[in-house]
């Protein structure tokens, strides 16, 4: 590996980790602002879909450095970051159809949207390769991906 590969691949770590870290400060602040009866109308949910796409981000990185890598790490995390997006997305909905995931800015339900298709591809690419990490897809939830991509659709003929 050349030394510029490497010093670009630590610092591409760091970033993660520092990005993680800003994330869960950022939660943190919100949690805090909930505690005080403030921030009720930014959803925990947008978390969740931020921290799925930077595992996203760190796998593709991690593929990107080496396309015989299985980066089975990376896939689990990206597999268990997709089910807790998943499992918030659907305590959201339990709200009700006036508050919840109704209530969610397009731009948000596009992002899940296009996490989670990028969730789907990913498993089915490492079930055609024969890959198995620790964990498996959360499989791809229609009944999350479809009202969301409808939100993209519209988002985006505006």
């Amino acid at each position: 590996m050349s030394s510029d590969l490497r010093i670009r691949s630590v610092s591409t770590e760091k970033a993660y980790e520092r990005a993680e870290k800003e994330l869960k400060a950022a939660q943190l602040c919100l949690e805090e602002d909930r505690n005080k009866g403030t921030g009720t109308q930014v959803p925990f949910l947008r978390f969740h879909c931020e921290s799925l796409a930077l595992k996203l981000s760190m796998y593709y990185a991690a593929r990107a450095k080496s396309e015989d890598d299985p980066c089975h790490q990376c896939s689990d995390e990206v597999f268990r970051s997709a089910r807790t997006l998943i499992a918030a997305w659907e305590m959201l909905n339990l709200e009700g159809p006036d508050v919840g995931v109704a209530q969610l800015p397009s731009s948000t339900k596009s992002n899940i949207a296009t996490n989670l298709l990028q969730v789907a591809v990913i498993a089915k690419f490492r079930e055609r390769h024969g890959y198995r990490g620790n964990e498996t897809s959360p499989g791809c939830p229609f009944g999350i991906l479809l009202p969301a991509v409808v939100s993209l659709i519209n988002f985006l003929s505006y």
